[in-house]
């Protein structure tokens, strides 16, 4: 049966224990280093042995570690340990490059200004009403009686044009009554000194007579003028006159009325020039001097100014709404101006302080700042803004008259950066 099968190719004899296959007919994927758990349990049979009349195949040498199969493993992991280490490596270098980019950033074009100090007009601005530069009010300190009235409301009047007419009778009437006592006993006076004259010139004494015609002459002029000062005018009947040019603006009385003592019966104004008494801030104080031009705007035409100047300052300061005041003075020859309308006053103001543009100030109006460059480097400075005067910035704090501030090339600069510097404008 052996026979047979070696005859038809089916059976091949087994070596013997002491024969060596050669090392081209082992099997390489056969050869792997056993893990300890992975050998397999002997069989039934392999206890037992084989049965009788059965040919056994010798069992293959037991699978011995391969240098060839661990090297390349070793390998592998070295390989991937140094890859995450060059990994690590570059993460580490790529985060510290950022950084420095984002610490140090690369420099910046710009161009500068150079602060300069410069006389600005710096105009100081109010409001206020205005008032005419002189105010009549016609009274009376004694009760009396109007008589007649030569003017009504918006009538201009002359220097010493009479305005009205009273009867000072009643005002008089004690004085009145003295002068008749006193023209009484002149005129008993001048009848005796004429009664004496005449009995003399029948004595024919020329110096007696000289004497006597002397009395009478003097008792009659005597009596003729406390005659002329009991019939005067101005004890009977008065008339006020006005003591400026100006306009009627007022009439508080009618002819027959019984006008009581000191009260107003006329008012005239003089608008030939105007007064804007204007409140000013308390910050502006000392900054205002007399003669100081100003211009003034009426708010009912915005579209006219007029010219005027500082006549007063009043240094007494409105705790409510912390200003002073101030008086301009404004003429009104063509009469546009009227008194109790309101005006905004600007005060003509030259100071001297540091300019520099409005495109270098970041927030000019909250916490402002600039980039001054000292020695190729960008620093934020904070300064402080005391006015604006067309483009330009009023500066009265923060920098220093020759320092360089930036003035194109701001928005992208950070705190510290270098800068190349490509002007410089003043």
């Amino acid at each position: 049966m052996i026979k047979n099968q070696q005859e038809k190719g089916q059976f091949q004899p087994m070596p013997s224990r002491s024969t060596r296959l050669p090392i081209e007919t082992i099997d390489t994927h056969m050869l792997r280093v056993a893990h300890p758990q992975e050998v397999p349990l002997p069989t039934q049979q392999e206890l037992t042995g084989p049965a009788i009349g059965q040919v056994v195949a010798a069992p293959p040498r037991a699978a011995q570690p391969s240098r060839w199969r661990v090297r390349p493993k070793r390998i592998r992991k070295r390989f991937i340990l140094a890859l995450s280490v060059v990994a690590i490596t570059c993460l580490v270098g790529l985060t510290s490059l950022v950084a420095w980019r984002i610490i140090s950033p690369s420099s910046t074009e710009v161009t500068l200004y150079r602060v300069s100090v410069k006389k600005v007009d710096l105009p100081i601005g109010g409001g206020g009403i205005a008032y005419p530069v002189q105010r009549l009010d016609i009274s009376y300190p004694f009760t009396a009686h109007v008589l007649s009235l030569f003017v009504k409301p918006g009538d201009r009047v002359t220097l010493n044009q009479p305005l009205v007419q009273i009867d000072l009778s009643q005002v008089n009437g004690q004085k009145l009554s003295t002068l008749q006592a006193q023209v009484a006993q002149a005129y008993q006076d001048m009848l005796a000194a004429q009664s004496y004259y005449y009995s003399v010139l029948r004595l024919g004494n020329p110096i007696v007579i000289a004497q006597a015609q002397q009395q009478y002459t003097t008792a009659q002029a005597q009596y003729d003028t406390l005659v002329a000062e009991e019939q005067a005018p101005d004890l009977h009947q008065g008339k006020i006159i006005s003591t400026i040019a100006g306009v009627v603006t007022a009439v508080n009385i009618f002819p027959g009325q019984l006008v009581g003592a000191n009260k107003i019966m006329l008012t005239i104004f003089d608008e030939s020039s105007v007064v804007v008494r204007v409140q000013v801030p308390l910050s502006n104080y000392g900054q205002v001097k007399i003669n100081q031009p100003a211009q003034a705007t009426p708010s009912a035409s915005p579209g006219q100014s007029f010219d005027g100047s500082v006549i007063t300052i009043i240094p007494n300061v409105n705790s409510q709404s912390g200003t002073f005041e101030v008086w301009i003075a404004i003429p009104n020859t063509n009469g546009m101006l009227l008194p109790g309308s309101n005006i905004y006053v600007r005060i003509q103001n030259t100071v001297a302080t540091l300019v520099v543009p409005r495109l270098a100030v970041l927030n000019p109006d909250l916490d402002s700042t600039v980039f001054i460059v000292r020695q190729q480097r960008a620093y934020l400075q904070h300064v402080q803004v005391s006015g604006y005067s067309g483009d330009s910035v009023l500066i009265s704090s923060g920098l220093q008259a020759d320092d360089l501030v930036v003035l194109v090339g701001l928005d992208s600069l950070q705190n510290g950066q270098t800068v190349r510097i490509a002007g410089i404008e003043s």
